[in-house]
């Protein structure tokens, strides 16, 4: 679909033209969606030619784009004409509509969502409800909340997001921390890719504890991250750091499952069989458990039952320990 080279003066308003990619400036604010093109994308161009124009608004002195950077950029890459449609004029904040309108199409992730609503609330922040309406979101939804609530949070933590390091929900806790709290936090996700999961129990965690304790969320992180060797994976160095963590906020509990595990390992060794605590010390139950393939099996756990009868559980029960 390439056609011949034109001059941008004289393109027909809301027409098509072509031009030269470098004629056509792509710095607004309003792309802000715009990412380094993807490998298919450039093949495709290569492979079938421009199937679709990009929209630019050709009021002023140079087109402006408003939609259509990735194939600009594989365009201007490959030094070929690019065709476009003169969308324009437009202010900035249609500008940013027809831009997310364009690319409604696209999986619209948190990240997206954030990067739009810092657009547009910083042109208009009582016009929301257009680019609500465009995301396809109720305004008063949790998601909604949270993503308004991200805004708080400095520019860097959207590279977080983006990057799959901390999920959106993560802003629950994080709204109720102030910029030294925040500031301390942000070199952790930065490290670490968290599942949402172990991000809002390891944020509560600090939290609480800093409140309880009068502790400092900084120094905390600093005592947990100490001493991690360099050869750790990265799944290891969180769960070492989770478990860091976590015994701040539980040590009376952690001491027990300490206990516990220690008194299961010598009771059980050398033998098949499985102690595991079964509802977080609230009573003083036990579940014991062994894998059986074969009768002999049956036979030789029962022998190991007997001798486990007589070893010494404390640690395990209270009353083995008076």
């Amino acid at each position: 679909m390439d056609i011949p080279d034109a001059s941008f003066r004289g393109a027909p308003a809301a027409g098509f033209f072509s031009c030269p990619g470098k004629d056509i400036d792509a710095t607004g604010g309003w792309l802000f969606w715009k990412r380094k093109p993807d490998d298919s994308l450039r093949r495709s161009l290569i492979r079938r030619g421009q199937l679709f124009p990009v929209l630019v608004d050709s009021g002023g002195s140079r087109p402006v784009l408003v939609a259509g950077a990735a194939r600009l950029a594989c365009l201007s890459e490959e030094g070929r004409s690019v065709l476009c449609r003169d969308v324009g004029p437009l202010d900035a904040w249609e500008r940013g509509l027809f831009y997310l309108e364009s690319n409604a199409a696209f999986d619209i992730d948190d990240w997206r969502v954030v990067r739009a609503l810092r657009y547009f609330r910083g042109l208009d922040p009582a016009r929301l409800e257009e680019v609500w309406t465009v995301l396809g979101f109720e305004p008063r939804a949790r998601r909604a909340r949270q993503a308004v609530a991200w805004l708080k949070l400095p520019e860097e933590w959207d590279g977080l997001l983006a990057a799959g390091n901390i999920p959106l929900a993560c802003v629950d806790a994080l709204e109720k921390m102030d910029a030294a709290e925040i500031g301390a936090l942000f070199p952790l996700f930065a490290a670490f890719s968290w599942s949402r999961g172990n991000a809002v129990n390891l944020l509560a965690w600090l939290r609480e504890t800093g409140l309880r304790e009068n502790r400092d969320i900084g120094g905390m992180l600093a005592a947990a991250r100490e001493g991690l060797a360099s050869d750790l994976s990265p799944k290891d160095a969180m769960a070492r750091i989770t478990a860091e963590i976590r015994a701040l906020r539980y040590p009376e509990l952690t001491a027990l499952e300490r206990n516990f595990a220690a008194a299961a390992r010598r009771i059980s060794a050398g033998t098949g069989w499985r102690l595991t605590q079964p509802d977080q010390f609230e009573t003083e139950a036990v579940d014991m458990s062994v894998r059986l393939t074969c009768a002999a099996d049956v036979e030789r756990a029962a022998r190991q039952l007997a001798d486990m009868a007589l070893a010494d559980w404390s640690g395990i029960f209270m009353e083995a320990e008076s």
